[in-house]
């Protein structure tokens, strides 16, 4: 019976290649939809990232102007900030719309809200803090 199945000279037959290929494009696309969902996730952490670091920079920017009893209280306002930190928008760069609102709240108090948003997250992201005037932060020099 052994001798049989090892003389068997019959060979791969047509449907059966093509069953294997099959089965590997099938494969092959279901990894390719998984690295394709990957980079979309990293994409979309990767904008949130960038965005909370200019809402943070932006509300300790305006924390520390506030503080400062030497700073005039600064206004609210709308500005583009780029990924890359420059003036201007470089290749690959995505534009964050930074809306930072100053509102006083009681005597020496003003409550400082910034909204972060981009083209891939209009809703965006929000924090709100309050600040007081501080003595101890009295210097000249801070005031930019």
């Amino acid at each position: 019976m052994l001798h049989i199945v090892c003389n068997n000279n019959k060979g791969i037959s047509l449907v059966e290649v093509l069953i294997a290929m099959a089965v590997v494009v099938i494969g092959v696309l279901a990894v390719l939809g998984v690295f394709t969902q990957a980079y979309n996730a990293s994409t979309k952490s990767d904008g949130l990232g960038r965005a909370a670091e200019i809402l943070h920079r932006t509300l300790e920017r305006n924390e520390l102007r506030i503080m400062n009893p030497s700073c005039a209280i600064p206004s609210g306002g709308t500005e583009t900030v780029y990924s890359s930190g420059q003036s201007s928008a470089k290749p690959g760069d995505i534009a964050y719309t930074v809306i930072t609102q100053i509102q006083p709240r009681g005597t020496n108090a003003w409550l400082v809200t910034v909204t972060v948003r981009w083209a891939q997250n209009q809703t965006g992201i929000k924090e709100s803090i309050i600040v007081t005037r501080q003595d101890a932060f009295k210097t000249v020099s801070s005031c930019v």
